[in-house]
């Protein structure tokens, strides 16, 4: 749903970037008409649902005519003729070259598509590929990723006397931009040998668990995988080791 509108002069302040910087190289010397996209490209952009999105165009206005917004050619937003009025809080500014910001709010799934402006039928750069992911995070433990079966909420397992016990975490859903899996041991049993590794990207974070050496009074504790809100958690039951008499 498109909530707001704004219309302002050029501005190095606003809070939105310029889809000039995002087209401009590293390194690459400024100056007009430097940076312009391909033909037919369109700006990527990708948003967690329920967050709120705002698609900046350039706005070159003598008057004001038809002015549409439309996702994959399905019209989500029209104002027909006239300046807007003070009642709708849209602004629009003096100068004659401008750019028109749209603000999606708490954008869903459906939300996705390519966003084109158009302004008095004229389409107006650039355009928008977005892509909403869904903010449902799921977490869980299992014995390692490449078998991934993981335990119910406060399962057991199973910790042989005096061998290295592994688990691993998996968080995937929403959209992360850093690491944030922390391991926690009840109680915290010391000293205790034990290292984590852990790996993320934008859709998926892993970690990997070590304890270098099951004892007896690993028995019964509790170990915790959490990340943003999320945790599971299972229990240790320690079995002795086999000793064979001859």
């Amino acid at each position: 749903m498109v909530t707001s509108i704004l219309f302002r002069g050029p501005c190095p302040a606003m809070s939105t970037y310029s889809w000039r910087e995002w087209a401009q190289p590293a390194g690459a010397a400024g100056g007009s008409g430097s940076s312009q996209l391909e033909e037919g490209e369109t700006i990527p952009l990708e948003y967690e649902e329920g967050s709120n999105v705002s698609l900046t165009f350039d706005f070159t206005f003598t008057g004001f005519g038809l002015l549409q917004l439309k996702r994959n050619n399905d019209e989500v937003y029209r104002s027909d003729g006239g300046l807007p009025g003070a009642e709708t809080g849209l602004y629009v500014s003096s100068e004659r070259r401008d750019v028109v910001t749209f603000t999606l709010s708490l954008v869903e799934l459906s939300d996705s598509g390519i966003y084109r402006c158009y302004a008095t039928g004229l389409e107006k750069s650039p355009a928008y590929n977005l892509e909403v992911v869904s903010s449902e995070k799921f977490i869980g433990i299992s014995e390692d990723f490449d078998n991934w079966d993981p335990f119910e909420i406060d399962d057991y397992v199973a910790g042989i006397e005096g061998s290295k016990l592994t688990l691993a975490c998996r968080v995937h859903g929403g959209l992360r931009s850093n690491c944030s899996i922390r391991w926690r041991i009840e109680p915290d049993i010391l000293p205790l040998s034990k290292k984590n590794i852990t790996s993320c990207d934008r859709y998926q974070e892993e970690s990997l668990l070590e304890i270098k050496e099951v004892t007896v009074n690993l028995d019964g504790s509790r170990i915790t995988c959490e990340s943003g809100g999320l945790n599971t958690s299972v229990f240790v039951r320690t079995k002795r080791k086999t000793i064979i008499f001859i």
